[in-house]
């Protein structure tokens, strides 16, 4: 399933902000044109005097629109950001329903798998250059489970040395593998398993 495009309204946003600034500066604009307005005053003789004062219908009516403005824009940015939120979690939601899906594949492919032999131990070698698949943990359903354990490295797969978790996928055959690992005490061991081309069971890190 599809997700939905999160930065669909991203252009409205900016158009809705470039409205309320230029709402901003007419209102700033406004005032400054017609703000002012001259008031008759009369004083205690009489007399008729002219002074300067706010023109509050103008400046009402300029800070509302300035306000209505940004208002707009505000809400506008908040409904777009809990649309992005809901666009994340919504593909969070699908990745981790596609993940679930590949660890079913890969546990039952485990599951066919099958641990033949292990050979000897043998004095590591320059053979192999040094490793950088280091085994974190063994997962319980893996064939390797309880003959692999955390600190050892995979050097090669039949024969073929891995630098990658990529590389164990491409140099395994359906059938008979044999995965030479490295233990604790810097010596090659072999492991011999019979199953398809995919995840070994190992959480490995660089």
């Amino acid at each position: 399933m599809s997700t939905p495009d999160r930065c669909r309204w991203d252009g409205w946003v900016t158009f809705v902000w470039l409205i309320a600034i230029l709402a901003c500066i007419a209102a700033v604009f406004l005032i400054n044109q017609l703000g002012t307005m001259r008031v008759p005053e009369r004083d205690v003789l009489g007399n008729i005097s002219w002074t300067t004062g706010p023109n509050i219908p103008v400046w009402a009516a300029a800070i509302g629109q300035a306000g209505a403005g940004v208002l707009f824009a505000v809400l506008f940015s908040m409904v777009n950001s809990i649309y992005k939120n809901s666009c994340d979690q919504l593909a969070a939601t699908s990745l981790g329903s596609a993940e679930s899906a590949d660890t079913n594949d890969d546990e039952e492919e485990l599951a066919k798998a099958k641990y033949v032999d292990q050979g000897e131990e043998l004095e590591d070698t320059a053979e192999y250059s040094a490793p950088t698949l280091m085994v974190d943990s063994v997962r319980k359903g893996s064939p390797f489970y309880g003959q692999v354990v955390a600190g050892y490295a995979l050097m090669a797969v039949n024969g073929q040395e891995v630098e990658s978790e990529d590389d164990i996928s491409s140099n395994m055959v359906d059938g008979l593998n044999e995965f030479t690992f490295r233990n604790r005490n810097w010596k090659q061991i072999k492991r011999y398993v019979e199953m398809s081309p995919g995840s070994l069971g190992i959480n490995f890190y660089y």
